[in-house]
């Protein structure tokens, strides 16, 4: 390849251009079709070997055999023109590392970060649904309102409206119960602890006496077990500037799971069979579908080959929708149960959605001053450690 401009070489030349050698000092240009003799100095200086080349440089060029190196963050474009220019045999080298480049504009990968892959086919999926090419705008639009519309998108959206409802009326009731007491509410609405306290809400279900030493784990003692929200229900007691545009997110998402329950019903996949042996009603059979529908779009597992695709964590906030549509596809008693019982002993106990034991580490009730919560492995304010 040549690294720079040559006048008066008796043909025009541009810098990278390939070459190849035909003679010892005869070149066959690649780009023009032209030979071109070139003097040992020239030769030395600015003739470089080229052993590969990029995508973008490939393209046109057609040779016996093609190697390229694939990783992700490469497009599906790049990847077609590169796995195209073999006559014969074209390959592909997988790289599973994430290697930024000193020179790169995003060197530490803020903008293009990928976490490296376990396996080949997993980096070649990534390079295949990664489009670089530009689209017009009707493309953008209806992608941008494909994402506004899409099913798990808003139910998630939903759930937060869940829970920003219940932090709002816990948040109430903490200033309203403890108002007086500012040492009481700093220690309640502790950040590392905040969210154990509001999902047990106790503006709703707080019973018994308050107290100045009160801390979160006696308060979600006195919180009995509550029942989950309903999936696709409105909040209780939400703000009423929130209820309107949380009615229209409500609306909006039954039209969608509607018009996906239409299509499902005209051209059924496989599991929708299994779920009408189990409900020959037509209307039983439609509900557990939509349970089903909902759960594939909220663990975003819309194309699973299986009818619920891979299950979540027993943390995983989405567990509740699994639950739901595991039920819809196995009828049974105990697979509609709520076990509210062992979700509020586990809540209790701290083993909560952050894996905070609640319980200082030494034996014996702790004082109101021992007990601060931190979240990792810290001490509390006299030096005692917490476990977590």
């Amino acid at each position: 390849m040549t690294s720079r401009k040559r006048p008066n070489a008796g043909m025009a030349r541009r810098s990278s251009s390939r070459w190849l050698q035909s003679q010892s000092l005869n070149w066959f240009s690649e780009t023009t079709g032209g030979v071109l003799t070139l003097d040992p100095d020239y030769l030395a200086s600015s003739i470089e070997l080229g052993y590969a080349t990029t995508a973008h440089r490939s393209q046109g060029v057609t040779v016996d055999s093609a190697h390229a190196v694939a990783k992700a963050g490469l497009s599906r474009e790049l990847f077609y023109v590169a796995m195209t220019r073999g006559r014969q045999a074209n390959h592909a080298y997988v790289d599973f590392g994430v290697d930024h480049e000193a020179h790169s504009p995003d060197e530490w990968g803020l903008l293009t970060e990928t976490p490296p892959a376990e396996h080949p086919v997993t980096v070649l999926e990534g390079v295949l649904k990664c489009e670089s090419a530009e689209h017009t705008a009707h493309e953008v639009r209806d992608q941008q309102r494909a994402w506004a519309n899409g099913l798990g998108r808003m139910v998630h959206e939903l759930d937060y409206l869940h829970w920003a409802a219940r932090s709002a009326r816990t948040h109430e009731w903490v200033q309203s119960t403890y108002g007086d007491d500012p040492e009481t509410v700093a220690r309640l609405t502790e950040a590392a602890t905040w969210p154990q306290l509001v999902k047990a809400d106790p503006a709703l279900h707080h019973e018994g006496e308050v107290g100045p030493e009160d801390a979160v784990p006696e308060t979600l003692a006195r919180c009995p077990p509550r029942h989950e929200d309903a999936p696709l229900s409105m909040p209780q007691r939400q703000p009423e500037t929130q209820r309107e545009v949380t009615a229209d997110l409500v609306a909006h998402i039954h039209r969608e799971l509607d018009g996906r329950l239409e299509r499902i019903e005209a051209d059924p996949p496989a599991w929708y069979d299994e779920l009408a042996q189990h409900h020959p009603d037509p209307a039983d059979r439609r509900a557990a579908a939509a349970d089903v529908l909902v759960w594939r779009a909220a663990s975003g597992q819309d194309d699973a080959d299986t009818p619920l695709g891979k299950a979540p964590t027993e943390k995983d906030n989405t567990a509740r929708y699994h639950q739901a549509a595991y039920a819809a596809l196995h009828p049974s008693p105990e697979n509609r149960t709520d076990n509210r019982d062992a979700r509020h002993e586990a809540l209790v106990s701290g083993l909560s959605d952050n894996w905070i034991n609640l319980e200082i580490s030494r034996p014996g009730r702790p004082t109101a001053d021992e007990q601060v919560i931190v979240s990792g492995p810290r001490r509390g304010r006299d030096g005692e450690e917490w476990d977590r």
